[in-house]
């Protein structure tokens, strides 16, 4: 299987799957192909049951969901701060402010079952040059990914809990993803 990656320069980057860099900020600038980065784990640990009983694929969630929910706070964060469009830097607030929530519900959920949750992963570097444009098409990339993966969990979870939390969370992801379409329509 192959990734197809478009860098801000227009220049598309395939590689295999299983051999995306973790962090390549090049690559990772704002689009969010953070889907292979959160799989790959769950590609080496298989369907391994957690001590309490998370099954493998529960795990894989609440591995996508962390680190993705992490990425959306920090990225919200930096357009918050640097985006030139009002409307930008609202709808930037309104995300931080959600993913932060949504992260601490998953993260006592995960704790609950046993489950750490991964570090935050080091980010780009926040000197590099931020673009309106290209920081909604990257969220409405992540949000269209974020809710195929919380739909997936919430209609085939093993775990109650989990698909209750990805059920309860959905909502949410469709009105950041109709805020963002919003914002790309002139």
């Amino acid at each position: 299987m192959t990734v197809v990656h478009r860098r801000a320069s227009g220049v598309i980057h395939r590689q295999p799957a299983l051999l995306l860099p973790i962090h390549d900020s090049r690559i990772m600038k704002f689009t969010k192909h953070w889907t292979w980065m959160m799989l790959l784990p769950a590609l080496v640990i298989g369907a391994e049951t957690d001590p309490r009983g998370a099954q493998g694929s529960d795990r894989d969630f609440v591995l996508a969901a962390a680190r993705a929910g992490q990425q959306e706070v920090f990225d919200a964060t930096r357009a918050a701060t640097q985006s030139r469009m009002e409307g930008v830097r609202h709808l930037a607030q309104m995300l931080r402010q959600d993913h932060e929530l949504s992260n601490e519900r998953l993260g006592r959920l995960a704790h609950a079952k046993g489950m750490s949750l991964p570090p935050p992963e080091p980010s780009p570097s926040p000197t590099a040059s931020f673009s309106d444009q290209e920081y909604v098409a990257g969220q409405v990339q992540a949000h269209e990914e974020a809710i195929a993966l919380f739909r997936a969990e919430a209609e085939r979870g093993t775990d109650r809990e989990f698909r209750a939390f990805a059920a309860q969370v959905l909502p949410t992801l469709r009105k950041h993803l109709a805020a963002l379409h919003a914002l790309q329509t002139p």
